[in-house]
């Protein structure tokens, strides 16, 4: 279960590189509505989770930590077989792990390296100002607007062109590396399907 297009392209890619894809199915059930429904449905997907395993992906956004957001989120606990993954503090975080090949997909004229993206307040933010900075024309204006007090937002294509980023030249390994929260999620897939393996 992810929260938008962009969460799920980045699962559908590392599933997809770890030959484990025929062994999940990937839902955006609450296209772009943001983490609100998720957190809404958390414990019915919670008790799910007794049936089969389930995976939920969000971004921790503002919460201090993610164990903080899980005690909000399941307050009663959580089922050993909910994989309830989150990104520090956005998913965009994980993209940025892999700074050698964003900075030529964005088309930079200055190379950037971000060697500790989860500690961005606002990994999101940080990458719309690199894609702003594009050589390119079609993705400056596809994936960032400006509205009239200067301030960037999201632009019309900022999920189609990211995931498409995702898709490709996206070092998820490499990322791994920068990103705590990515390797956790890492682990956790290795440890289920080890556990499925074994059963």
């Amino acid at each position: 279960m992810t929260e938008d297009d962009l969460s799920e392209a980045i699962l559908r890619r590392i599933l997809r590189d770890r030959r484990t894809f025929a062994q999940y199915e990937c839902r955006t059930p609450y296209q772009n509505s943001g983490s609100g429904q998720l957190r809404r449905n958390a414990r019915a997907f919670n008790a799910m989770a007794r049936l089969c395993p389930v995976l939920l992906l969000t971004d921790l956004d503002r919460y201090p930590c993610p164990p903080a957001l899980v005690r909000e989120w399941l307050p009663s606990g959580r089922n050993s077989e909910f994989l309830f993954r989150i990104a520090v503090r956005e998913v965009e975080a994980w993209l940025l792990g892999s700074s050698e090949e964003l900075n030529e997909f964005l088309r930079l004229r200055r190379i950037r390296v971000y060697p500790d993206p989860e500690c961005l307040m606002d990994p999101k933010e940080f990458l719309l100002d690199l894609a702003y900075e594009s050589s390119s024309r079609e993705i400056r204006e596809s994936v960032v607007q400006v509205d009239r007090n200067g301030r960037k937002r999201q632009g019309p294509a900022y999920n189609s062109v990211l995931s498409e980023f995702v898709g490709g030249p996206w070092n998820w390994k490499s990322a791994s590396t920068r990103c705590p929260s990515l390797k956790g999620l890492l682990e956790k897939l290795e440890s289920l399907e080890r556990r499925r393996r074994s059963g």
